[in-house]
């Protein structure tokens, strides 16, 4: 039968359209007629067709009688959006419509071009294989990617709808009149949407609301929540268990004895998903479902400080969203599905944790991008008819709000039987009555549904914290292949997505307190104990609501009940009340505490606990009134022992002056709270500073001591000088208790005070004030110490040493040494006077008898010299040293008792006997460099370390080839060898006789006839390193006096060297003649560390450590860099690293590497303040650029190596290296393992940039100090070769260890070489590998040796020179290394290695030859040139004028001049009066008329010189075309030559060429040889000359 009439009216735009539907009770209809569209005004029509307008279709399909339904029948017709009643989602309108593209996080490009679609299909029925298979056919004829290309299709139980995504958007309108078809819905893009937040409900209690849920024992324990989210890490800490007792972090949840993860649900994963038993464990990737997770249920893990509401509740994982956070509907139908069909599921766990309670949605639609027009739905699409079922089916379901700040209510919020909560900001207080709506919190109505019934409109329901909620941090995602666990980590974020859980925990602590409660119940609870935040409130049927709050602000104590009413059970006897109290000191509560009998509840009711809570105040004013502020201090914390408790506290300081509330409760064993025993303590803190006098400058006379103070019930200030003097009172003037005696005063200001000291006490010099405070309790204060001059007669010098007297032989400290030894005594002296001291005498006694003297022309105040005066020693025994500054009193000193230093040092007599002997470094070699195109004599010393002379030595020298040792002379005998002397072997290798590279030899010396005391020392295997290289002679380097070398920068010529002075760091030119011109003061506040490379063009890259002192006086430092050119000019200095307090830490020992233009700077960090904890802990750090100039470019990476012993005295250093596998490092650290024995080793370490802690370490070498690296390309593996050199042992015992390794350490080639004294090691790399400086003492003194090292051997060389090695710098493109080194007179000296296939000048053009020589660089030579051609130009131009009628006839021919420059295959002819330089070809020679105007010549040679330059498009000048011209004219034609003969013309052989002795002496050719100082060799043709010009330095050398 008919039923009656529905009328539909929809409005939009202040239209309205309506439709009559007539409906009967058996669901079924005659075929209805589909009426005219609804349009609306802003959406775009649904079109059937190109131009046709789809009507509004009646949607009440004929049933088949074989189907079923899950919902309400014609639930449609309230579904929403769907703004012009057609059934189709309007969102799908504006996608069909090009209005904004497909919002599907899972979205593809379909076959139609077009991006795909997720929708939800709802049928009249519920689709079963029918529909199932017609949908499937449909979307199959578009192309549809199917389940097998990731597409997902299914049905749920709950509702009437087929789930599906990547559906083409040309399939839409197949399906849409597809029979049943009802709503085409867009699935929703969901995206996800503590101790203050907990406390601020009431779930924790507090000093501000001390009575919590958690007081009333209500912890949500036997409840069971849901989390539908990202997954949930729940190995965390706070999830993994309720005890927090062996909680180590797990992959296995079931593997806690006390789990709170039962069960879980992956609907993302197309495999997990089907697993539905709750065995899946879903990972967080996202990191917000766990965050939701603990804010609900965390413990807090065994510190309990970040609590969720519900601690003991049971935790469910239902993981809805995919790792990138967001997902389309698909998945929480799924999860919502699942979870409603696990309402009472036995998870097997215990009878208290069955089932799902509670599902917590933190997530959303997202809003469409038309924006303010999208407000949301009216809660009837898929995911709230699902809330709705959980409803129905007993789960407790909470949704957020969301988070666009706008009026826009969402499924699942929008659901009518959600309790959807909005986001409150509690400013990160517990009080409540400051907390405000947070700006990002949506806000309602809802849309209406059509239903009636107004309440369900009311969106939100209730507001929680929702801003800044510190909960669990997630595990992030881990290595390839590995597995990385949540711990304990802790981070905030804010949302609804955070008020969410909060609220879901408030359900489970409403549920364990009402076990019996319906879903309606709790939300009725929650509606009716809320209060409002705002006063904007309007009633609703008597209830107040508003649209941003709901019912109001969540109250955990007013929805359960409140507390019991205990009384007060407990006392607070001391401190008193109003104590003042010190921070940091530590004080003891004590008290006691029993049950009134009037309130014993029965024989076995007793006091279980005594727990203390604390907070800090203090009030301000603001414009018209008094504010409180307040802070918890600590919340309940178990005090020691019940009946006589005490409890021991440190307070902090939160603010100067502050009051600090303490209140004690007592709980007993059935859960009871008493009332509080309190008391009020006032905070202050104990400071003293000194501020005069300030250790600036010297003082004298009656000196003022003045500071200021804040003092806890302080008494005195005292003062005292020196570490020795006694303590005498400077005040006891101090306020008392405190410098503000109330708390109410927002201002306790530090006080002064002062005192007056008489100088004249002490001796003048340094001197150390030590003041300190002392309080009436006896608690004294660190002293103040602050350095002091004290001045109280003239300046004068005061010398003294400040070292023991140390005798060394060539560098090496002894113990004792023999008779007839070279020694030296060192000392260090330092003027400590006020004055500087001139022209004294510094001598050495032994036994009273001067034997040394060296004359001081200045020592400046202040400043240390070290000494070394020779000692002789000609007789045995023990002698006594004295160093005696300033014998004959010629300075006139402050003080003139501390001038003398002594030692006892030993000489014993050498053994009688024959002790021959052939040390390291006996071997050296002429020339220094053992270069194969050249004889080379080999001189070896052979030694007799005992007393008596030698006679019947022999000596024999071999070499190593593939037969083994091979004789290269034996038995040659040697005269006699004197004792205590030593004889030079010598042996020549002629040229031919090596090949370069490595030469291993043998020198042995054997003694005939008789004994040697110490036969192991008697031959030397030693290796000769065969270089295609030269050693020029030593130059002296004339620095300016206090500087050190400490880097070295050339290209083609022209070199950089950098120095330090003092605090200074200097740039100088220099030649390579080794001539300085400083040019440059590069930093004034250098701290001592520099380091440099070769950076980008001209360039050089430096940084060094700066120590500066602020605008505020304080004295930091940091780590400097900038690039300097050839010019002498800096770029901008940039300090990389933060700047630091002394009293924070320090960098050093750093190391600086460029490659492809990369560059790397690594170093110590000592960090003393350790983020507050000042543990001082040292680690290394590490900066990359790839535009170093470029301050943005810079990226730091921190702890590279963490936590590391560094030796003492900053002593280490850090070396880096790029390489093609990894960024390496070595670094020397203290170490103890092993041996157990603390020594400084070495290590070594890789890993890559821009990651910190690098796991691969490991130490490398022992007892070690200086060190090196550098890594080499493996030409046959493609990987790295490490390099590493350092010395292990020091003085004698010293060894170059070198070794050759992969980046595993696992395959080592280990060089171990005694280089006793060894002070230096300097790479030098190279193209043709590492060229290895370092010195040592040999058996003629220090010498400096030369090694190579390669990718596939060390060759180390023998010595080179004498000296102590200082610094090696590289000007790879002259194929120069420079070494720099103190001689043995301590002087200081260069010389330049220069290889043989180094660039040869002459590959350079003219003008980069004039340019060399010149010594310009090349930014000024450019300019110079330009100036010159100007000049030239108008000179040029002058010239012609004025000998225009002279050069329009020849002039006689003259004598003509051709100069040669040696070592140059070029041939110039300059005229006798010229001065030009002309380059030619020697095939082409010109011949100058004697007479010719030299203007001429010299105007045409300077304009060819510049066009020679300059060049043309073909490279070819046009002075070379004028020598073809000329060539050419005076060539003959091929026409004037005759004929060559034919063959049978030729009869017989031709005569043999004659031989040189038919040929006799052939004459020389014409011309004289000429020599000029400056080394240039020419021949002048002419010999009708009597001067000419040098061509090089235009000399006048007469012929």
């Amino acid at each position: 039968m008919l039923a009656p009439c529905i009328t539909l009216v929809f409005s939009s735009a202040g239209q309205s359209s309506s439709l009559d539907i007539q409906s009967d009770d058996a669901q079924t209809s005659t075929s209805p007629i589909p009426q005219p569209p609804i349009l609306v005004e802003g959406l775009p029509p649904l079109f059937c067709s190109e131009i046709e307008i789809c009507p509004t279709p009646v949607r009440l399909p004929e049933i088949p009688v074989d189907s079923w339904s899950h919902e309400d029948h014609q639930w449609w017709f309230r579904y929403g959006p769907d703004l012009d009643w057609n059934g189709m989602d309007d969102r799908l309108q504006y996608i069909l419509a090009d209005v904004y593209p497909s919002q599907s996080p899972t979205a593809i490009t379909g076959d139609d071009g077009r991006l795909t679609l997720a929708l939800v299909i709802d049928f009249a029925w519920h689709p079963e294989e029918r529909e199932l298979a017609q949908v499937r056919e449909i979307l199959l004829e578009h192309g549809w990617v199917g389940e097998e290309g990731g597409a997902r299709f299914f049905t749920v139980g709950e509702i009437d709808s087929i789930i599906v995504d990547k559906v083409p958007q040309s399939a839409l309108m197949d399906i849409y009149h597809l029979e049943g078809v009802v709503v085409i819905e867009q699935q929703n893009v969901m995206v996800p949407s503590m101790a203050v937040a907990s406390k601020a409900i009431k779930a924790r209690s507090s000093e501000t609301y001390t009575s919590g849920a958690d007081m009333l024992g209500v912890r949500g324990d036997g409840v069971v929540i849901a989390i539908l989210d990202s997954g949930v890490d729940n190995e965390h800490r706070s999830l993994n268990d309720f005890d927090d007792l062996n909680d180590d972090p797990d992959n296995d949840a079931n593997s806690y004895s006390d789990q709170k993860w039962l069960a879980g649900f992956d609907s993302t994963d197309s495999l997990n998903s089907q697993t539905s038993d709750g065995s899946v464990d879903p990972d967080d990737t996202a990191g917000h479902g766990s965050h939701v997770a603990g804010i609900a249920l965390g413990t807090g893990d065994s510190s309990r400080n970040h609590i969720g509401i519900a601690p003991g509740a049971y935790l469910v994982d239902v993981k809805v969203f995919t790792d990138i956070g967001r997902s389309n509907s698909q998945y929480t139908i799924s999860g919502m599905n699942w979870t409603i069909n696990n309402k009472n599921t036995d998870w097997g766990n215990n009878a208290s944790s069955n089932g799902i309670d509670i599902m917590s949605m933190s997530f959303g639609r997202a809003r469409s991008p038309i924006g303010g027009q999208d407000t949301g739905d009216n809660g009837s699409d898929a995911e709230a008819r699902l809330v709705n079922d959980a409803w129905d089916a007993g789960i407790v379901p909470v949704c957020a709000m969301g988070n666009d700040g706008a009026n826009y209510v969402a499924s699942p919020a929008s659901a009518d039987r959600c309790i959807a909560v909005a986001a409150s900001d509690d400013v990160d207080t517990v009080v409540r009555t400051d907390d405000v709506v947070a700006d990002y919190s949506n806000y309602g109505p809802r849309n209406d549904d059509g239903d009636d019934d107004s309440w369900d409109e009311l969106k939100p329901d209730v507001i929680a914290p929702g801003t800044d909620i510190f909960s669990v941090q997630h595990a992030a995602s881990g290595p390839i292949g590995g597995t990385v666990l949540a711990d304990d980590s802790y981070t905030e974020m804010s949302g609804t997505s955070m008020s969410t859980p909060i609220v879901a925990g408030l359900c489970a602590l409403i549920l364990e307190a009402n076990p019996h409660f319906e879903p309606a119940d709790v939300k009725s609870a929650l509606q009716n104990n809320s209060e409002f935040i705002v006063d904007e409130i309007e009633s609703i049927n008597g209830q107040s609501w508003n649209a941003s709050e709901g019912f109001g602000r969540v109250d955990a104590t007013m929805v359960l009940g409140g507390p019991g009413g205990a009384g007060r059970w407990v006392n607070l006897h001391l401190p008193d009340n109003g104590t003042w109290m010190n921070v940091g000191d530590t004080y003891r509560l004590r008290g006691n505490a029993s049950i009134p009998a009037e309130e014993i509840f029965d024989s076995n009711n007793s006091i279980e606990s005594i727990r203390v809570s604390a907070r800090y105040t203090y009030w301000n004013w603001k414009t018209d009134h008094w504010e409180l502020n307040n802070r918890t201090a600590f919340s309940w914390i178990n005090a020691t022992g019940v009946d006589n408790w005490t409890f021991d506290f440190t307070p902090e300081l939160w603010h100067d002056g502050a009051g600090l509330y303490m209140e004690v409760r007592a709980m007993d064993n059935l859960g009871r709270w008493s009332q509080p025993a309190w008391a009020e303590y006032q905070i202050g803190e104990t400071t003293l500073t000194l501020i005069e006098p300030s250790g600036h400058g010297s003082v004298s006379g009656d000196v003022e001591l003045k500071g200021e103070y804040k003092a806890v019930n302080g008494q005195r200030i005292e003062y005292r000088i020196g570490s020795a003097g006694e303590w005498q009172l400077a005040t006891d003037n101090i306020a008392y208790p405190y410098v503000c005696v109330t708390a109410d005063i927002d201002n306790c200001d530090a006080r002064e005070w002062s005192a007056t000291w008489d100088s004249t006490e002490v001796y003048d010099g340094g001197w150390v004030l030590y003041t300190r405070l002392v309080s009436d309790n006896g608690i004294i204060s660190d002293p103040i110490d602050r350095y002091l001059n004290v001045d109280n007669i003239p300046a004068a010098p005061d010398l003294e040493p400040v070292s023991d007297i140390v005798i060394t032989e060539n560098g090496i400290p002894l113990s004792d040494a023999f008779v007839n030894s070279f020694l030296n005594a060192e000392v260090t002296i330092r003027n400590s006077g006020d004055a500087h001291a001139r022209n004294f005498d510094v001598i050495l006694l032994d036994d009273g008898s001067q034997v040394a003297v060296q004359t001081i022309s200045k020592l400046d105040s202040t400043n240390t010299l070290t000494l070394n005066l020779g000692f002789h020693p000609t007789t045995a025994g023990s002698h006594n040293l004295e160093v005696i500054i300033d014998p004959g009193d010629q300075e006139e000193e402050s003080r003139e008792d501390n001038n003398v230093a002594s030692t006892i040092f030993t000489i014993n007599n050498r053994p009688s006997g024959v002790d021959l002997a052939i040390r390291q470094g006996a071997a050296i070699t002429k020339p220094s460099v053992s270069n194969p195109n050249g004889d080379i004599t080999i001189e070896i010393r052979v030694e007799n370390l005992a007393g008596d002379g030698s006679s019947g030595a022999t000596f024999s020298l071999e070499k190593w080839s593939e037969l083994g040792w091979e004789s290269l002379e034996s038995g040659r005998s040697l005269n006699i060898v004197p004792g205590a002397g030593f004889v030079d072997v010598p042996f020549t290798l002629h040229e031919g006789t090596l090949d370069p590279g490595m030469v291993k030899l043998r020198a042995i010396v054997s003694l005939e006839g008789g004994q040697d005391l110490n036969p192991d020392n008697n031959q030397l295997e030693f290796t000769l390193l065969v270089d295609e290289a030269q050693l020029q002679g030593a130059r002296s380097l004339d620095l300016p006096g206090g500087h050190e070398v400490l880097g070295f920068f050339g290209l083609r010529g022209e070199n950089l060297m950098f120095t330090g002075e003092g605090s200074s760091l200097w740039v100088h030119r220099i030649n390579s003649q080794y001539d300085l011109i400083t040019c440059l003061e590069l930093e004034n506040d250098w701290a001592g560390e520099f380091t440099i490379d070769n950076g980008e063009s001209d360039s050089a890259y430096v940084s060094w450590t700066r120590r500066y002192t602020d605008q505020f006086g304080v004295t930091l430092s940091t780590l400097t860099f900038s690039s300097v050119d050839l010019s002498c000019t800096s770029s901008e200095k940039m300090d990389l690293l933060p700047s630091l307090m002394l009293a924070e830490g320090t960098y050093w020992g750093i190391d600086l590497s460029v490659n492809g233009g990369e560059v790397l700077i690594g170093g110590y960090h000592r960090d003393l303040f350790t983020g507050g904890t000042y543990d001082d802990e040292t680690s290394i750090f590490l900066l990359a650029a790839e535009s170093p100039l470029d301050s943005e470019s810079w990226n730091l990476t921190e702890d590279i190596v963490d936590d590391l012993e560094p030796p003492t005295n900053r002593e280490g250093s850090v070396k880096v290296a790029h390489g093609d596998d990894w960024t390496h490092i070595t670094y020397q650290a203290n170490r103890d393992d092993e041996t157990g024995i603390e020594r400084v080793g070495t290590f070594y370490a890789h890993g890559r940039l821009g990651t910190g802690n690098w796991s691969f370490r490991i130490a490398v070498g022992d007892q070690t100090t200086i060190n090196e690296l550098a890594v080499l390309p493996d030409s046959e593996e493609d990987s790295d070769v490490v390099v590493m050199a350092w010395r292990e042992g020091t003085g004698q015992d010293a060894t170059l260890v070198v070794i050759r390794a992969d980046s595993s350490m696992q395959t080592q080639d280990v060089v171990n070489l005694s280089a006793p004294g060894m002070g230096m090691i300097q790479f030098v790399k190279t193209n043709r590998g590492i060229q290895m400086f370092h010195d040592a003492v040999g058996p003629s003194g220090r010498q400096i040796i030369y090694s190579i090292i390669e990718e596939n051997q060390t060759i180390i060389g023998t010595p080179i020179g004498e000296g102590e090695l200082m610094n090696a710098g590289r000007s790879d493109i002259a194929g120069e290394t420079h070494l720099f080194y103190l001689s043995p007179t301590q002087d200081w000296r260069a010389r330049m290695l220069i290889d043989d296939s180094a660039l040869d000048a002459s590959n350079n053009g003219i003008m980069d030859r004039i340019r060399i020589w010149t010594g310009l660089d090349a930014s000024t030579f450019t300019l110079a040139v330009k100036i010159l051609g100007i000049a030239l130009a108008v000179g040029c131009l002058l010239v012609f004028l004025a000998s225009a009628g002279v050069i329009t006839h020849r002039r006689r021919k003259g004598p003509t001049l051709t100069v040669e420059i040696e070592d140059d295959e070029e041939v110039i002819d300059v005229d006798e009066d010229l001065v030009s330089i002309i380059e030619e070809d020697e095939s082409d020679i010109w011949e100058i008329d004697e007479e010719t105007a030299p203007e001429s010549i010299e105007q045409s040679s300077e304009s060819d010189l510049i066009e020679d330059e300059v060049g043309e498009e073909d490279g070819m000048s046009r002075r070379q075309k004028r020598r073809q011209e000329r060539r050419k004219a005076t060539e003959p034609s091929s026409e004037e030559l005759p004929l060559p003969p034919s063959p049978s013309e030729l009869e017989g052989e031709l005569p043999p060429p004659p031989t040189p002795m038919e040929l006799g002496t052939l004459p020389p050719p014409p011309g004289i040889d000429a020599t000029c100082e400056c080394g240039a060799n020419f021949r002048v043709k002419s010999v009708e000359l009597k001067h000419v010009q040098c061509p090089v330095c235009s000399e006048r050398i007469n012929l």
